[in-house]
């Protein structure tokens, strides 16, 4: 498999992150720091985000760590992120996923089997039809 199969591949199998204005692992503490919220739910209780990225042709995890605070509601409420408590990262070796082949027969009308094929496609499915 060569290396460009593979990367996208990978991202397929994967939720990877890149950004052209990341360009290495030095920039990792300053650039999540100040576009942290990006990879926060908003409004939700969420005190750690971890993200795959793609920097410099390199896999790493980053972990970014908030406090988290209730702002509105008794019980279910909403939250914010007040501060990044801490951003740490490791390079990581991700692997190809693996893939078998499921066989299902369905009995389907023409709509619901062109929505089956966009599902399939959108979502990057391997499939083949037999009539």
């Amino acid at each position: 498999m060569t290396t460009n199969n593979y990367d996208a591949q990978i991202k397929e199998d994967y939720d990877i992150f890149e950004d052209s204005y990341l360009t290495n692992v030095s920039q990792i503490e300053e650039y999540f720091t100040d576009n942290f919220r990006d990879f926060f739910d908003e409004y939700t209780y969420q005190d750690e985000a971890i993200i795959l990225a793609k920097i410099d042709k390199k896999y790493v995890e980053v972990i970014i760590k908030a406090e988290c605070r209730k702002i509105l509601g008794d019980c279910c409420g909403f939250y914010q992120i007040d501060d990044i408590t801490s951003i740490t990262w490791e390079y990581v070796s991700l692997g190809l996923k693996e893939r078998k082949w499921y066989n299902y027969e369905c009995e389907l009308t023409e709509d619901q089997q062109v929505n089956l094929e966009k599902y399939l496609t959108n979502h990057k499915i391997d499939f083949i039809q037999h009539s």
